[in-house]
């Protein structure tokens, strides 16, 4: 057993590879999608080559598919992650407080690179999501300490729950939280909670499931760790970084 735990992967090399997972996916999606992909195709429509082909965009088109597909390992090892902390947290209260700030912080950032406006409410940030998806565990816990006749509210919790990630219409959505929810249910085996979330996550695309077999190999440890607050901070500052990137590039 020790030996699994140290041949694993650790809390912190999840991370990275969640948090590289997320850069190369908004990559394609903040600079290639909202920049690169519409000038060669406005080029096009109006007769003005820009040193651009129609087989450059087939090209970009290709590199951006690839840059989204790999990014889909993100999200799921963030809800792993989030589950994992929700689960061994000193405090809950502590940790809602933080993805709420943070969600905050960050929707001015998401914006201006998803949009290029500085407020619009066709999208919140998937700190919003992650938000939703955590209340909606601390109140499923709470239900657990209530007589069996009364667990049935769980369901009809994780219900509301992913009814108002939908209506704020956060990143992911109802799905988001759901996903939260279904690999809390499924925390005292690893084996089926990575098969739950594969199946889960299937929708997505066909590279979503690989993020569960990342997962799978948890051993459970923290292993090295950055300031707390570097894994938070970077979401919103990448964001920034990439929208400026575009911004001067095209």
């Amino acid at each position: 057993m020790n030996q699994k735990k140290q041949t694993g992967l650790t809390g912190f090399q999840l991370k990275l590879i969640a948090l590289c997972t997320m850069f190369i996916d908004h990559i394609g999606a903040i600079v290639l999608e909202q920049g690169l992909l519409p000038r060669i195709t406005n080029s096009v429509f109006l007769g003005v080559s820009l040193d651009y082909l129609p087989t450059d965009y087939q090209f970009f088109s290709y590199v951006n598919l690839v840059l989204r597909l790999i990014g889909r390992l993100a999200f799921p090892i963030y809800c792993f992650l989030l589950v994992e902390g929700f689960l061994h947290t000193r405090s809950i209260p502590k940790y809602a407080l933080r993805l709420g700030l943070f969600a905050v912080i960050s929707e001015l950032p998401f914006d201006l690179a998803l949009f290029d406006t500085w407020f619009d409410l066709r999208t919140q940030n998937v700190f919003f999501t992650l938000l939703f998806g955590l209340l909606t565990l601390w109140g499923m816990k709470w239900l657990e300490t209530l007589p069996p006749q009364q667990q049935p509210f769980r369901y009809l919790l994780a219900l509301t729950g992913m009814m108002l990630a939908e209506f704020v219409q956060t990143d992911y959505g109802a799905f988001g939280v759901l996903l939260l929810i279904v690999l809390y249910l499924f925390r005292s085996s690893r084996k089926w909670q990575s098969i739950a979330g594969a199946v889960l996550t299937l929708w997505q695309s066909f590279t979503a499931p690989l993020a569960f077999l990342c997962t799978y190999f948890y051993n459970g440890e923290r292993g090295k760790t950055f300031p707390k607050y570097v894994f938070y901070t970077f979401y919103p500052l990448h964001l920034l970084l990439l929208y400026f990137v575009r911004t001067i590039l095209f």
